[in-house]
């Protein structure tokens, strides 16, 4: 009896972590004072990275989700982000092997903000993960 409870406990381990597992991760760097959550996940991989409309129907399919689903309001569209947000969305980013071509959707909860805002950033990657293209706007709830 032991054994079989012992055996469930572990199969009921084993099938929770990854779904607990995902999710935002609070990120923090001391030396600059940001810190944030942010949650990153992969998408797509596309065959050229001069081609940006699959990024972009991406970004726009997010979007419309966002609005329709959730109720988030969009504050700006196609926003330049800011250290701190480029800071989050790299250390979110770092979590997966990454290679040129590969789109991921972002999102970032930057702490250090007037309002509490959420950063969405649609991401394709380039020089084989050194440097990234991307689509962003800025939403709040």
């Amino acid at each position: 009896m032991k054994k079989k409870t012992i055996i469930y406990m572990l199969v009921l381990c084993c099938t929770m972590l990854p779904v607990m597992a995902g999710g935002p991760k609070f990120y923090y760097d001391y030396s600059r004072g940001y810190k944030g959550e942010a949650y990153a996940f992969f998408k797509n991989k596309t065959a050229s990275i001069y081609d940006e409309t699959l990024l972009r129907e991406i970004f726009d399919n997010y979007e419309r989700k966002m609005q329709e689903l959730y109720g988030w309001v969009r504050v700006r569209g196609d926003i330049k982000i800011t250290k701190e947000d480029s800071f989050l969305l790299w250390s979110a980013l770092n979590e997966y092997d990454l290679s040129t071509g590969e789109i991921y959707v972002v999102y970032v909860y930057p702490e250090n903000k007037l309002v509490e805002s959420l950063i969405f950033l649609s991401v394709m990657i380039t020089d084989n993960g050194n440097n990234c293209k991307y689509f962003a706007s800025e939403w709040f709830n």
